[in-house]
């Protein structure tokens, strides 16, 4: 629309056609930005995170990593190894985890069942929750076998989809919030060796079978099933998972293992509506 004032035309923009949604802050920006590194750093580990895979990760700027890097490390939310360069969480973070108060605390909850599993498999047994878009471990239990499969250490995280407990997790979502989650993640995937079509075809065959197992699907000779539950009644969006070499776990021992899960997410269930009802 054009509106002419003292012989000069000036142009009017419409106020209908004025973008309707507000850009977020400059604060805001940089708090989201400061997460996504926390949780990045999470995800390495006690080995710790160099500045180019956080970068990568994330898809910061160089300049922009470096600065809130630089910022956690002095606020001890970050550590920086001198010699590595690489970067772990910080005491801080530590400190105030010891604050934190769950509405429900799953792995207190889970304890007995996750150790029952373990000691009746013999098989290295997960609990997983979800965290954002990532899986993250909060309890391992170790079987009698002599032969384990570390593939989680206790806090470390990884993207959604990556593994049978991260398979697991999406399942249970309705399948337009999962393509959604797998295309956000899909770079964050490369690292794993993971496609986001292999991820969505293990997830559509979790959704038919009820329950997933993986042949390799992270460590070469490590196979696993895993069974969701969860997401609601108070409990979070969680799984457990059975971990083991190939010869353990044959197809024909994958229904015998799966209704042993099933069991123990029922009795979870049972000592979850406990552990909420009032008077405790």
């Amino acid at each position: 629309m054009t509106r002419t004032t003292q012989g000069k035309n000036q142009l009017v923009t419409p106020r209908q056609n004025m973008p309707k949604t507000r850009r977020k802050s400059g604060g805001t920006r940089s708090i989201e930005r400061t997460v996504q590194l926390l949780r990045e750093i999470a995800r390495f580990g006690r080995r710790g995170a160099r500045l180019s895979d956080l970068v990568m990760a994330t898809q910061l700027g160089y300049a922009t990593a470096h600065r809130i890097l630089k910022c956690l490390v002095d606020q001890e939310l970050a550590e920086k190894d001198l010699r590595t360069r690489r970067y772990s969480l910080g005491q801080l973070i530590y400190e105030l985890g010891l604050g934190a108060t769950p509405k429900v605390n799953l792995r207190e909850i889970c304890e007995p069942i996750v150790s029952c599993i373990a000691e009746r498999t013999g098989d290295t047994v997960f609990l997983h929750v979800r965290s954002g878009l990532d899986v993250l471990c909060i309890d391992r239990k170790e079987g009698m076998s002599p032969i384990k499969t570390h593939v989680f250490d206790i806090g470390s995280r990884r993207p959604l989809g990556v593994g049978a407990g991260g398979i697991a997790l999406l399942a249970a979502l309705p399948q337009d919030e999962v393509e959604e989650i797998v295309n956000t993640i899909a770079p964050r995937l490369l690292p794993w060796r993971v496609t986001p079509k292999r991820v969505l075809i293990m997830v559509a065959r979790a959704k038919r079978d009820g329950y997933v197992a993986t042949e390799g699907a992270v460590v070469k000779w490590v196979n696993a099933v895993s069974v969701p539950f969860g997401g609601q009644n108070g409990l979070p969006q969680a799984t457990i998972t059975i971990a083991t070499i190939p010869p353990r776990l044959p197809s024909s021992r994958q229904h015998e293992l799966v209704a042993m899960l099933r069991a123990g997410i029922r009795e979870i269930e049972r000592l979850a509506k406990e552990f909420s009802s009032p008077g405790r």
